[in-house]
């Protein structure tokens, strides 16, 4: 279960890039984060931890907003661009098993919103 490390990660990571945009200590009401499917993560294991560990922070009360991002590839043989309907990475046009990850390992925080801001 990496959930609380990830959790713990986004919560200091806010806290640092409201710090870096001239705002230390503010309160924090949202953050939104983009997991990739290829992640692993646990939706509700991650909301859990992010709600357990934002207290006595400038986040305890922030809203966790989650985005999810499907695995995609590209073809290196054909060029073409497909979601792989699971974890075969073959090309949907041409069948190829040379293929590229072109997403669905993210994990970004995306925004946040600062409270006055």
């Amino acid at each position: 279960m990496h959930e609380p490390t990830i959790a713990a990660a986004l919560i200091s990571l806010a806290q640092e890039e409201a710090a870096r945009a001239g705002h230390p200590g503010a309160a924090i009401t949202s953050v939104t984060v983009r997991v990739g499917a290829l992640r692993a993560v646990v939706e509700e294991s991650l909301r859990l931890a992010f709600d357990v560990l934002k207290a006595n922070t400038p986040l305890e009360n922030a809203e966790l907003i989650i985005q999810g991002s499907p695995v995609r590839g590209t073809c290196r043989h054909c060029g073409a661009p497909f979601e792989p309907p699971e974890a075969i990475f073959l090309c949907s046009a041409c069948g190829s098993g040379d293929v590229a990850l072109a997403g669905g390992d993210e994990l970004d925080l995306v925004t946040m919103i600062i409270e006055g801001e």
